[in-house]
């Protein structure tokens, strides 16, 4: 039973993890869009 919840535990963190991660990048992908964005409207101007 105790190698079960320590199972659970691991894997709850692993999702966790892996959705802080993907969350991070998402944001790092957003900012590069929104800076790139931002040097079109530049150059268009």
């Amino acid at each position: 039973m105790l190698s079960t919840a320590a199972f659970l535990q691991d894997l709850a963190n692993l999702v966790t993890n892996t959705f802080f991660y993907n969350f991070v990048v998402s944001l790092k992908g957003l900012a590069e869009a929104a800076g790139n964005l931002n040097g079109l409207l530049g150059l268009i101007k």
